[in-house]
């Protein structure tokens, strides 16, 4: 467990993961995934570093699904897609987990907005960045408490931060998960987060 972060940042950078036993023979394919994280203290040294890859959970891989493809569920408002970056103290993530698994009781996380709604970014053809956003302890979450995880979740549907994954109301989704090395924040201390869902080919 990494402990006080310091007034340092946690930069996270999370990218969809190539599945095992793919055949890529085709040259410009560059469907990849994982999480990068960098720890610094207050006066900026990096004292950590780790990168780790993520999971498309089951509701997420249906969206795109359902999303790009004919006979999926209907598409869902704007306002209500996917775009909140979503700190849990969850210990485990399976595929089949949904936004109730990173909320309420099971998210034993105080604070107040754990979930930070953002304006996603198009950097080229095929990525999405969310991000960074930056959670302080002590205010978007409790003094001295651990976060073990993160949910990539959908908007409110008022584009403001709100508490849990599941308080997106009808329309919510935790699309992608990550277990990260445990980090805690005392008060004032902060981490950045930054998600980017990369689907581009290697000539975008």
């Amino acid at each position: 467990m990494y402990g006080h972060i310091g007034v340092g940042l946690l930069g996270l950078f999370i990218l969809m993961i190539i599945p095992a036993g793919v055949d890529n023979t085709q040259e410009d394919a560059k469907f990849y995934g994982a999480a990068h994280l960098v720890v610094r203290d207050a006066a900026g040294n990096e004292v950590f570093e780790q990168t780790i890859h993520n999971r498309l959970l089951d509701v997420g891989e249906n969206q795109i699904i359902d999303q790009v493809f004919t006979g999926g569920a209907a598409l869902v408002a704007d306002v209500d897609q996917i775009s909140a970056i979503c700190v849990t103290d969850v210990v485990a993530v399976a595929e089949t987990d949904t936004a109730a698994t990173f909320s309420g009781a099971n998210n034993g996380l105080t604070g107040t907005n754990h979930c930070h709604v953002t304006t996603p970014t198009h950097p080229n053809d095929g990525t999405t960045v969310l991000g960074p956003e930056t959670y302080t302890g002590g205010v978007d979450i409790g003094n001295d408490q651990t976060i073990r995880s993160i949910a990539i979740c959908s908007n409110n549907g008022v584009a403001g931060d709100y508490v849990d994954c599941a308080d997106a109301g009808a329309n919510a989704i935790a699309f992608a998960a990550i277990v990260t090395s445990a980090v805690q924040l005392a008060a004032t201390e902060t981490v950045d987060i930054t998600y980017t869902f990369d689907l581009s080919s290697i000539n975008d």
